[in-house]
């Protein structure tokens, strides 16, 4: 039986379908938890929510610790205007979310003069503070 080089091209193209199918989950757990992209989102509840001068000076600070070299991306928000439901919470003033690599340049960025200098500068000015870090799937 004479193979034609369509037919090759085609069993290899369903082979390496199939195989990457079937391999996949293993592929996507392959990687440990330290070699993992890392997401660390956190949210500020300001003492005096009215305070403009207390805004502004988190803001700023929030601003400042985004240009930490181990940071590969990240943003701040406030609440947004959306619809009231029981599964919303509008209560916080910011929220934080910035992205590493992987847990060594989290772990870097929590040692960062920067991000120690906001925290010395700027914890006076939120009552509440939580932290949600997680790993993408």
């Amino acid at each position: 039986m004479k193979t034609t080089r369509r037919k090759f091209i085609g069993a290899m193209a369903q082979m390496a379908a199939a195989f990457g199918i079937t391999t996949w989950p293993m592929v996507s757990f392959a990687k440990t938890t330290e070699e993992k992209m890392l997401v660390h989102q956190v949210y500020f509840w300001l003492k005096d929510p009215e305070d403009r001068q207390a805004f502004d000076q988190l803001k700023s600070g929030l601003e400042k610790i985004l240009r930490i070299s181990s940071i590969e991306s990240g943003h701040i928000g406030v609440p947004a205007t959306t619809e009231a439901r029981d599964v919303v919470d509008h209560s916080y003033s910011f929220s934080y979310q910035v992205r590493f690599k992987n847990i060594a340049d989290h772990d870097s960025y929590q040692e960062d003069p920067i991000h120690l200098q906001f925290i010395e500068e700027c914890a006076d000015l939120w009552n509440q503070v939580k932290v949600y870090d997680y790993n993408p799937l």
